[in-house]
Order: C-alpha cells, then structure tokens, then sequence
C-alpha cells in the first residue's frame, strides 16, 4: 500500500506495479473488498488518488485505480459509501468524464462503477451535477464509440429513473 501512495515521479513505475496489485486483490471483492474500503488512509486513499492522476505518462496507474474501484462497487456493503465518499465520487466521475481514446478503458470503469452504485444512490446521483452531466454524455454517445461504456451509462440512467423522486426531474 505505501508503494501505490508513492508521488515520486521517479518511482511511477514501481507506484503502477503497487496499483496493480490493489487492482488483482480487489477482483476478489467479496473477500478483500471491505478491508480495503475500510482502510481509509491506506489501500482506499492511495486507489482514489491513483484514479485521479491525470498526466498521460500517469495512465497505466490510472486505469488500474479506476478498475480497482469498479471491482470494489460490486461489494454491496460499499455502494453508499463510496457515493458519500467525496473523493471516490470525484474520481469515478473524473474518470467518466475522460474523453480521449487512450482513456477508454478507465472511462468504461468509471461507468460500470458507477452503474454499480447507482441503484444505491440514484436520488443524489441525479442531484450531483458533474454525475449527470457524464453520464448523459455517455448515454448520448460515448466519444470513442464504446458499446460498453455507452451501455453502462444507460443503466445508470435505467436505476436512476426507478427512483420516485427523479422521475419527472429526468423526464
């Protein structure tokens, strides 16, 4: 975890490698996935951080943080929190908001995490104006023409719109 928390530019690499592992550790969300949400200022600060990296020379770690945070929506005891959570929010929609082909993969992260998530939350989703702006472009047609990503906006917007209070807002 100290090694994923590492900014030194010199060590990005050793930081990507450190990010991976959180990545492969968190594929086993029902078993690692509470201990690493729980650990705030460990394995959840250093995932946030990485999923908010924005150099190009940063993607790889990026990418891997998001996928991480997608794997840990899946745990059904983190969904709220990590809407309440203000900087894992900001990383998910940061990261769904990526626009350039090199960023598909994290954008489609983003998007299924949150789609993960949405059912949980959908009133302050909805309520969250840099979320629905993401999400509606997405919806809408994701840039790089992604079938995924584009699917899971839809979802999100499909869970959003079960919520009573949201239906005439989004209609």
């Amino acid at each position: 975890v100290a090694a994923a928390l590492e900014g030194d530019a010199a060590l990005r690499e050793l930081r990507e490698r450190a990010l991976s592992t959180l990545w492969n550790m968190s594929s086993k969300a029902a078993l690692c996935g509470p201990a690493m949400w729980a650990d705030k200022a460990g394995a959840r600060r250093a995932l946030v951080e990485g999923a908010m990296l924005s150099g190009p020379e940063e993607r790889k770690a990026r990418l891997r943080s998001v996928a991480a945070l997608h794997n840990l929506s899946a745990v059904p005891m983190s969904k709220s929190a990590m809407w309440l959570d203000v900087g894992t929010r900001a990383a998910f929609v940061a990261a769904a908001g990526l626009g350039g082909f090199e960023d598909r993969k994290a954008r489609s992260y983003a998007l299924a995490g949150l789609q993960n998530i949405s059912a949980d939350v959908a009133e302050g989703m909805w309520e969250d104006a840099a979320a629905r702006r993401v999400i509606l472009e997405a919806a809408v047609q994701d840039p790089c023409d992604d079938r995924k990503a584009r699917a899971s906006a839809m979802f999100v917007l499909q869970n959003l719109a079960r919520a009573p209070a949201n239906r005439a807002k989004i209609w």
